[in-house]
């Protein structure tokens, strides 16, 4: 694969070691981003992770080229006071529950994503724990998980 394959979009890709390529993208763009991936043979979506800045949220999705063997990282920053990205559910379905826990964890919200509810947490858990502005409510953890029959 010429190295303009590796590199589908117009952005300042840097190189990281063990062939991988990271750029930031801008969140309006993310879809049009991960289209092109797609399209440049990164058709597996192997890690959506939040991480919170403090003063911003970011996503990083990392794509990978099973017949290349390489990665590409797209990093998302994300507003604090307007925490949502556009879902590639639709366009990788491993993103599917990786979405639903950025989502319990961090309260990033993707639109259009077909199930967004938490994944990891009880459905009344008020917060997000892994956010730096996270307070733990008392009693919150006192929940015994249910019996799960054999």
């Amino acid at each position: 694969m010429n190295d303009s394959a590796l590199v589908p979009l117009d952005l300042p890709w840097e190189s990281l070691p063990h062939d991988v390529r990271r750029a930031e993208v801008p969140r309006e763009n993310l879809r049009q981003a991960a289209v092109a991936v797609a399209e440049a043979g990164y058709t597996y979506l192997s890690v959506v992770a939040g991480i919170d800045r403090i003063d911003h949220l970011e996503v990083v999705y990392v794509f990978r080229s099973l017949a290349e063997y390489r990665e590409l990282w797209l990093k998302v920053e994300v507003p604090a006071d307007d925490p949502r990205l556009p879902s590639l559910s639709d366009l990788f379905r491993s993103a599917d529950w990786q979405e639903r826990e950025v989502f319990d964890m961090f309260g990033i919200s993707f639109d259009g994503h077909p199930d967004l509810r938490r994944i990891l947490l009880p459905d009344n858990w008020v917060g997000h724990p892994l956010r730096k502005d996270y307070q733990e409510i008392e009693g919150q953890q006192d929940e015994s998980p249910p019996e799960l029959e054999p």
